[in-house]
């Protein structure tokens, strides 16, 4: 999904009472991206990461993004999920 506007997206995370990590904390996703999106270093993101964006700033997903026909369809298999910390015990070396 492309990015309407990084004026608009910076103006939404203030009325509505955001900051960027607050954001991206409410979206599931890294602080970096969403000051890529507001700063213009990025032009958009997948369909499941806009839909979380405007779901933390409801809004409807046509008023930020449009659809964008070269960024593949998100399945949400390329979510990446916290891995579980290691629990067994390590080897020890002689």
């Amino acid at each position: 999904m492309k990015l309407r506007s990084a004026t608009l997206l910076d103006e939404l995370i203030k009325l509505k009472g955001f900051n960027q990590t607050s954001l991206a904390e409410a979206a599931v996703c890294s602080r970096q991206m969403i000051g890529n999106l507001v700063n213009e270093h990025e032009t958009g993101c997948g369909q499941l990461l806009a839909g979380r964006i405007c779901s933390a700033l409801e809004e409807p997903i046509d008023k930020l993004f449009i659809p964008d026909p070269a960024m593949p369809k998100s399945d949400g298999s390329a979510i990446v999920r916290p891995r579980r910390p290691y629990r067994g015990r390590r080897r020890q070396t002689s």
